[in-house]
């Protein structure tokens, strides 16, 4: 996604009306732009760690979150996401817009089926034994039994969709004035320091 920043008026004001500041304009945006890159990707990262956002992150605070970043296009341009060579970027990107998810061949996805099982990014991660339970024609379960009865944890399926979070467009919307008043900010600064 990219986010398009403004000037204040009394910033244009002074790079009117200071001379010093003629031909400084690109060094002075650029430096402005990294500072509100960077506060809105610190942003979305603490929206992901807080669960503020509709994204599964790994217990611990890394996964997607440690993958958020951002970086500059142009003069007056800067973008946030998860860049393509992140491994996170396809699961960043389905989780954003959705689509299906196919389990390798051999393999099956383990979908949570209670407020438990969504604690955990896997099956690995949980606390209990879990058991394999096979149903005719029916995907499989990992249950936890018990003297009395089971406790189904996750269903194991070959595919699942997934519906669009919006988690970044979100974040993004929820960063911008952290973003707009870091840009200002060190725009204010950096005027300053050749003026002054």
């Amino acid at each position: 996604m990219i986010v398009y920043l403004e000037i204040s008026a009394a910033s244009r004001r002074a790079f009117d009306s200071h001379k010093r500041l003629a031909g400084r304009f690109a060094e002075i945006a650029d430096a402005a732009l990294e500072a509100a890159a960077a506060a809105g990707a610190d942003r979305i990262g603490e929206l992901l760690l807080t669960n503020q956002l509709q994204l599964k992150t790994r217990r611990g605070g890394m996964g997607i979150a440690g993958a958020v970043t951002s970086w500059r296009l142009g003069q007056m341009h800067c973008a946030i996401g998860v860049p393509a060579e992140s491994p996170a970027h396809a699961y960043a990107g389905i989780q954003a817009a959705g689509g299906t998810i196919r389990a390798r061949p051999g393999k099956a996805l383990a979908i949570p089926v209670n407020e438990q099982a969504r604690q955990y990014t896997s099956p690995r991660d949980v606390p209990v034994e879990l058991t394999l339970i096979q149903r005719k024609g029916r995907p499989p379960l990992l249950a936890q039994v018990l003297a009395d009865h089971l406790v189904i944890w996750y269903v194991l399926k070959k595919s699942v969709t997934l519906r669009a979070t919006h988690w970044l467009s979100d974040g993004i919307q929820q960063s911008l004035p952290v973003m707009r008043m870091a840009f200002q900010a060190r725009l204010d600064e950096k005027v300053q320091e050749v003026i002054g």
